[in-house]
């Protein structure tokens, strides 16, 4: 057997890809004791001292993987090192999770993108910035990442990516009405 140094590892000509083996090991697919199959959320290459965790933004989602299995994370999902499947639901368990509100992930996304500041997402799992909408007239979205825009003050309005409750040069003007952001024409003989 020939050991040859790595970078912080040990590789072993003798251990084939999916296994990791231990110093002394003698065959390419080791049992217990002496090296394993690698397990889900890890992947292990030809040669491997230790098993390797899945990369940001990948799944390693059998047993026996090795790098160039690894699958990308699923648009609308983000996968953390070591995720275990390309779907992920629960952050603790799967390693990832549903792309919430207020965000997007594309395809291969290792943490949630947040929608840009005038722009909003109500809804989870979506996976590119054009599901970011404007904020909409009468509603204002401040900082990133929105998910639920918010009524303007009275005596503003508000007519679309505004990002602030008292947009700067939108004072009501007279001769018109300002409530919740929406600017109404007063009727004739009113003020």
């Amino acid at each position: 057997m020939t050991g040859i140094s790595g970078v912080g590892l040990k590789k072993y000509a003798s251990c084939l890809d999916g296994y990791w083996c231990k110093e002394g090991n003698s065959v390419g697919n080791p049992t217990f004791g002496t090296g394993e199959k690698c397990k889900i959320g890890n992947y292990c290459d030809a040669g491997a001292g230790f098993p390797r965790q899945c990369d940001p933004g990948m799944a390693c989602d059998l047993v026996g993987m090795k790098k160039a299995d690894m699958k990308p994370c699923t648009i609308g999902y983000y996968c953390l090192g070591g995720t275990i499947t390309p779907t992920p639901i629960n952050i603790s368990s799967d390693k990832g999770a549903i792309c919430p509100a207020g965000y997007y992930c594309p395809v291969s996304t290792s943490s949630p993108i947040p929608c840009p500041q005038g722009k909003y997402n109500a809804f989870t799992q979506k996976g590119a910035l054009t599901d970011c909408l404007v904020c909409p007239p009468t509603k204002y979205c401040e900082g990133a990442a929105v998910k639920d825009p918010l009524s303007c003050q009275d005596g503003f309005f508000c007519d679309g990516s505004d990002t602030s409750p008292r947009p700067e040069n939108k004072q009501c003007p007279k001769g018109f009405s300002c409530v919740a952001g929406l600017k109404v024409k007063c009727p004739p003989g009113q003020y």
